[in-house]
């Protein structure tokens, strides 16, 4: 994160990082974001002790039924893959 605000600008970092690391560079740059999504998710509670992994589990759950769930997840899948494109990120996040 330090590296990121030194850079001032997001392609300025990515642009450095590829030239520092070009072999491992989006690796370097991409798990930490995929971890830090999965910490917001499951890590910081509300007032009533349910995490937001948990709140939007149970949003999918309530508002789909027997029918209209496979649709949902899939509709969700496809949003999730635009920001993240990694097989095993979703499986994290």
């Amino acid at each position: 994160m330090l590296g990121l605000l030194l850079h001032w600008t997001p392609r300025r970092f990515i642009d450095s990082v590829m030239r520092s690391v070009p072999n491992v560079a989006s690796i370097l740059i991409q798990f930490p974001l995929m971890g830090a999504i999965a910490a917001i998710l499951t890590g910081a509670a509300n007032s009533r002790g349910t995490t937001l992994a948990t709140v939007l589990s149970n949003a999918f759950t309530h508002v789909a039924n027997h029918d209209t769930f496979a649709w949902f997840i899939g509709i969700y899948s496809a949003v999730l893959g635009l920001f993240i494109p990694s097989g095993g990120g979703k499986w994290v996040i």
